[in-house]
């Protein structure tokens, strides 16, 4: 490894920032550009590309890049979901979108956090505390969804409104659940090098 070069740990933080960033531009409704979508699948090639050429501990190979993946897809679902949001027109934008794109923000927070415990996940153990605040996160954005998702059945709104929240909802939905296999991911690492 050169001395400027990332280690794998450092690339997978920055996917997991990343990853927050996208989450938190999604809850304060600002659009994504496609650029942190590709910025997501560059970091992931260059984490693989690291992997092929050299290896270091303590984790194993599979396990770096299972999480490498997810993380890709996370930010991916994320910038999708910015998009959609972004495209909804303002009118259709109330709070049975506002606070379930929110949530994702805990979410963003909660698997940075997981991911900066990584390099230590061999000396200290299971990052339990790291793993359970994202699965609370990512329970909670997935039950404010579902009443996002329940509220739109006793609307009154035009059926073009209801497609275009349902639409929204449906993407943030795809992005929490990028989180939660993120979450799973990171839990049989934990297991698999603990």
């Amino acid at each position: 490894m050169k001395k400027r070069e990332q280690n794998d740990f450092a690339l997978l933080h920055r996917a997991a920032s990343l990853c927050r960033t996208l989450s938190d531009a999604l809850a304060d409704g600002a659009s994504a550009e496609s650029a942190s979508g590709e910025e997501g699948r560059r970091l992931y090639a260059a984490t693989l590309t690291r992997l092929e050429r050299e290896f270091v501990p303590p984790m194993e190979r599979r396990d770096l890049t299972a999480i490498a993946e997810r993380l890709a897809e996370t930010s991916e679902a994320l910038v999708a979901a910015a998009q959609t949001l972004h495209r909804t027109p303002r009118t259709v934008q109330t709070e049975g979108l506002v606070l379930p794109a929110a949530r994702l923000k805990a979410c963003g927070a909660a698997l940075e956090a997981l991911i900066a415990g990584l390099p230590q996940i061999a000396k200290v153990g299971r990052p339990i505390g790291a793993l359970e605040e994202l699965r609370k996160a990512v329970r909670s954005a997935e039950a404010e969804i579902d009443q996002s998702i329940n509220a739109l059945a006793t609307s009154a709104a035009s059926a073009g409104t209801l497609i275009a929240r349902y639409a929204a909802l449906s993407s943030i939905r795809r992005a929490a659940q990028a989180f939660a296999a993120a979450a799973e991911t990171v839990a049989a690492a934990a297991v698999n090098n603990g």
